[in-house]
């Protein structure tokens, strides 16, 4: 579940990059999770996600929820985030270790590797987790 967070906020920031348009994935503020995560991180506006931006993606996401500024995040700043990115399981997460997770997903969306996530690699991985999480209205599909 937090893999899914990260990665929306991460890159998707680098992330959980998919699709934008499917009716349930309405944000209740007048618009989509996706498209408003794409406004964010697509910085060029080419419609497409490069690794550069999901990378200061992914940094502006640590900034913002590393809530006293240390560099780390602890599970007190982001009780969801440790699924995934605490890569030595110390129980904080680094910059690194968020570009890191960021890195992996990106590459996972970039599914045939030119160093961008296009709308349909978003939409075909979106696809793809909806599927998979079809039961689970718990969790936010990716962005």
């Amino acid at each position: 579940m937090m893999k899914t967070m990260v990665a929306a906020a991460a890159v998707l920031s680098v992330a959980g990059l998919s699709a934008m348009a499917v009716a349930d994935d309405h944000d209740g503020k007048g618009g989509h999770r996706g498209e408003r995560m794409l406004e964010r991180l697509d910085t060029n506006k080419d419609g497409n996600i490069s690794l550069d931006e999901a990378k200061a993606g992914s940094a502006e996401r640590f900034k913002h929820v590393d809530k006293n500024g240390d560099g780390i995040i602890t599970p007190d700043e982001a009780p969801r985030m440790f699924d995934s990115p605490d890569a030595n399981h110390d129980g904080k997460v680094t910059p690194d270790e968020l570009t890191a997770a960021a890195e992996a997903r990106f590459k996972r969306g970039d599914t045939d590797g030119d160093g961008v996530i296009t709308a349909a690699e978003r939409e075909a991985h979106r696809a793809a987790w909806k599927e998979k999480h079809d039961k689970d209205e718990d969790q936010p599909p990716p962005p």
